[in-house]
């Protein structure tokens, strides 16, 4: 065939422009990084991203610059008192396995405190015991809170009838707190919330502690709620209501509260601002010399007409209940509600 009777070649132009276009789309995305997840594993060699400390690997992710990485650390002992200053997902061998039925061995045990100071932290699946005054925090305690966003699950924490279990204590105004599904004992205070902002305390057994959980401060939210709260030497729960200009709204509902010859559920007034108590539907079984619901205030206490008590529906093995407003001054309480209750409203 003659060569001016060849066909003509095709156009390699539509390709190269596809490929420049693509070229050009891939030069204008975001860069992307892998959250990256350590390990903390002491029968494993150390590695960049395996550490023998969980202190070491917390190094690791705060040098990292990011946000949201994870640490998962294996089971066994782990004598350290932690700072978490990077926002992390600290895993321990049971996370997300609820320790409230028994979950047998193999658990991460932290003996020390574990205090975070970052925002956006989250704790599941660990042990702690032997809480003590870590670095940056003066008191003893397992967990220490000063920081926002915390989420607390599926963790055992065992003291030795001193310090906090679980100590929040943020003091940004819009904190949250999430202390959920937790077994807690032998501690002063089980749990004890005093920060600004929003607590839940959901779902946690918590038994011989001093005060199994304790509302201080100016949390403007509270719920609490599913907790089974036993064997208390001083009350179950203790609510402050708010000490500031304000408004503490506080729910504590389907509880269940047996504590022998101590108050259930403890409220100590406030100063200023406006108060919210609800309870619903715990089950509270009373022994001689329990009361359900004990209210204190301090002196003098002025300005508080505007306190709402209301108690629903909720059941008692006993048939004695007593609401012991002989502390308070009347003239402060602006409703209480009794509905469904057997029992005296003293």
């Amino acid at each position: 065939m003659n060569r001016n009777n060849r066909p003509a070649a095709r156009s390699r132009q539509p390709a190269f422009d596809r490929q420049r276009r693509l070229f050009a789309a891939m030069m204008t995305l975001e860069p992307r990084r892998l959250l990256a997840a350590f390990t903390v594993d002491t029968a494993q060699a150390a590695s960049s991203t395996n550490y023998l400390t969980i202190a070491d690997a917390l190094a690791a992710a705060t040098s990292t610059a990011e946000t949201d990485d994870t640490i998962n650390v294996a089971a066994g002992t782990y004598i350290e008192n932690l700072v978490v200053s990077t926002p992390v997902s600290l895993l321990g061998a049971k996370a997300t396995i609820d320790p409230r039925g028994g979950r047998g061995g193999g658990e991460s045990e932290l003996q020390g405190q574990l205090s975070i100071a970052s925002i956006g932290v989250s704790v599941d699946g660990f042990t702690i015991s032997n809480g003590a005054a870590g670095t940056s925090a003066p008191t003893v305690a397992g967990i220490h809170v000063t920081a926002a966003n915390t989420a607390i699950v599926n963790n055992i924490v065992t003291g030795a009838n001193t310090g906090t279990a679980i100590l929040a204590a943020s003091t940004d105004l819009a904190a949250t707190a999430s202390i959920t599904k937790n077994v807690i004992a032998g501690w002063a205070i089980g749990i004890n919330a005093r920060m600004p902002g929003t607590v839940t305390v959901d779902q946690n057994v918590l038994d011989a502690n001093g005060v199994g959980v304790a509302i201080r401060g100016s949390a403007t939210a509270a719920t609490i709620s599913a907790n089974a709260i036993t064997d208390s030497s001083i009350a179950g729960m203790t609510i402050d209501l708010l000490t500031e200009a304000g408004i503490a709204s506080v729910s504590i509902q389907n509880n269940a509260l047996d504590n022998a010859g101590v108050p259930q559920l403890r409220l100590n007034g406030g100063t200023e601002g406006e108060d919210s108590v609800t309870l619903a539907n715990n089950a509270v079984i009373l022994a001689p010399g329990s009361t359900f619901v004990s209210i204190v205030t301090p002196t003098p206490l002025i300005g508080r007409s505007d306190n709402t008590f209301t108690v629903t529906r909720s059941t008692a093995e006993d048939a004695s209940i007593d609401i012991d407003l002989a502390l308070i001054d009347g003239t402060n309480i602006a409703t209480l509600t009794t509905t469904g209750l057997t029992g005296s409203a003293v």
